[in-house]
């Protein structure tokens, strides 16, 4: 019988990362749930925009100093539980907009589908 080889990068980049897909989970607690969810509803009142380009949520808002802190607060708040999401604050003063990018891993990609789901359905 010959015996096959996975190649280190193949497996690396893209076997481990499917089994993995299970173990991806939110870890928020239920103390901040409601702090989150007051959190979202205040941003979501905001956007002006949301598309998604090449699985990258990008997400628009009128140039603002509250709302730039409330985004900041959503990235801290998010990163504690959600490490696998990548986030991209940028600060378009001379077009008066902030663009807001979420975007994850593949391993994370249905779980930040969710989030955003949950975000703009509210």
């Amino acid at each position: 019988m010959k015996e096959h080889k996975l190649d280190q990068n193949l497996l690396e980049n893209e076997v481990q990362p499917l089994l993995a897909i299970d173990k991806v989970s939110c870890t928020i607690n239920s103390e901040a749930v409601e702090d989150r969810k007051e959190l979202l509803d205040t941003i979501i009142q905001r956007m002006l925009n949301h598309q998604i380009v090449d699985e990258t949520h990008q997400l628009k808002f009128d140039y603002e100093e509250q709302t730039a802190h409330l985004l900041l607060d959503f990235i801290l708040m998010e990163q504690q539980c959600c490490s696998f999401f990548d986030f991209d604050l940028k600060f378009r003063v001379d077009q008066n907009y902030l663009e807001f990018d979420i975007s994850s891993k593949k391993v994370g990609q249905k779980r930040l589908n969710e989030l955003v789901e949950m975000m703009i359905s509210t």
